[in-house]
């Protein structure tokens, strides 16, 4: 039940998006089939870059590609910032070991949604070169 809340949540979010850039380009006052479908494909083409991009995003987040980054501005900014815990970590390797001692994950969940949005797009372009 749960992931078909997200399913449908997110499902509602690209049809949204995509309805918003359809209504900005005016898709109810195109001329011809080949206007609306190349209007549907470039509106369902945007949420599924925006999708798999930040899935992607995560997918590197959650093997460790960012971990120095948040070390390095952590530190920095613990020395500015008055409730940050200055000598929480000693080291890099002391911050990494506690990383990797809990488990991290990501959302495949926005892949998938990226993945269905743009084979809606690839439809849409199907349609478009049929008529």
């Amino acid at each position: 039940m749960k992931k078909g809340i997200f399913f449908l949540i997110h499902g509602c979010i690209i049809l949204i998006t995509a309805s918003l850039f359809c209504l900005y380009r005016n898709i109810f006052s195109a001329g011809d089939a080949r206007k609306v479908f190349q209007i549907l494909t470039d509106a369902f083409s945007i949420p599924a870059v925006i999708y798999i991009g930040i899935s992607l995003l995560s997918l590197a987040a959650s093997k460790g590609t960012y971990d120095m980054l948040r070390f390095a501005f952590g530190s920095v900014f613990s020395r500015f910032l008055p409730g940050m815990d200055r000598n929480r970590y000693e080291s890099f390797y002391d911050y990494r070991a506690e990383l990797l001692a809990k488990e991290r994950s990501w959302t495949p969940g926005l892949l998938y949604m990226g993945l269905i949005a743009l084979g809606m797009s690839v439809l849409f372009l199907i349609f478009y070169y049929i008529v």
